[in-house]
């Protein structure tokens, strides 16, 4: 018992100081933004892609790691500037480079899985993760996305905390069995504190309605960001996605939920802000 002690609370020691470490670094970037915060995203993008592709190879499919990782920096500075439009155009390159790299290999039996799986972890680490640089190119950016931040990361902190303490009823999902609707309670108060916080912190003009759609959108796109990467985590039948941040997993592990919240305050604030 004295070492299972020992080794949670050496697990929590490290996981705080690399948070103490890490948060303070990516809320500077995101404070300053410009070619700086563009680089740590696509920086991040690339390891979430190689994570990604380690995934993969767990169910015995090998996907071409250098093709997709210049295509997620392609897609991250595609989007540091107003138009998004040279995002689809690299979408469309990779594509056909991958069914290029299908045919040179004579790969024939695995030709469709290998450019179906390419292309979506392309969309997935590469074009969903370069809407935070374009969240925060927006007149007003450095708002938007502080106000991203605070109710993604209170929501997952909320589902922790509510779940660890009183989660007894588990949610019917195979793909995260340790979820339980205490922790959804949790995560749903989280996000309407991160939006309150928001309101008086960062976006003070926003109306009731704003903020309780807003809180709502957020929660909802933030727990299918953590249950689709524990999907394909149970998939691949691992616990984490890599080991690269002590005590925290891997990239993915840390990003899966900012991977759907970024792009849906994004566009909650092109269409109704």
């Amino acid at each position: 018992m004295g070492n299972i002690t020992d080794k949670i609370v050496a697990m929590l020691r490290t996981r705080i100081a690399v948070a103490v470490f890490c948060i303070p670094v990516f809320l500077l970037l995101a404070y300053k933004g410009g070619i700086a915060f563009t680089l740590f995203t696509a920086t991040v993008s690339v390891f979430a892609f190689l994570e990604f592709a380690n995934l993969v190879k767990h169910i015995k499919k090998d996907i071409p790691k250098l093709i997709g990782s210049l295509g997620c920096v392609c897609m991250v500075f595609s989007f540091h500037g107003v138009e998004q439009i040279p995002a689809g155009i690299i979408l469309f390159v990779v594509f056909l480079m991958v069914l290029t790299f299908q045919l040179f290999r004579n790969d024939i039996a695995g030709s469709i899985v290998i450019t179906g799986i390419t292309s979506f972890g392309l969309i997935y680490t590469g074009w969903f993760l370069a809407h935070l640089v374009a969240l925060r190119n927006l007149p007003s950016g450095r708002a938007y996305i502080f106000t991203m931040l605070a109710i993604t990361w209170l929501t997952d902190s909320g589902a922790y905390a509510v779940g660890t303490l009183f989660g007894k009823h588990k949610l019917p999902i195979k793909a995260s069995p340790n979820k339980s609707y205490e922790g959804l309670i949790g995560a749903c108060m989280g996000s309407f504190v991160g939006v309150i916080i928001a309101k008086l912190m960062f976006m003070k003009t926003l109306t009731a309605t704003h903020m309780i759609t807003l809180a709502i959108v957020m929660f909802l796109t933030g727990q299918l960001g953590d249950l689709s990467e524990s999907l394909m985590k149970r998939d691949a039948k691992v616990k984490d996605t890599d080991c690269s941040i002590p005590g925290h997993g891997g990239v993915l592990d840390r990003f899966d939920s900012l991977l759907f919240t970024a792009p849906a305050m994004f566009y909650y604030i092109k269409l109704f802000l």
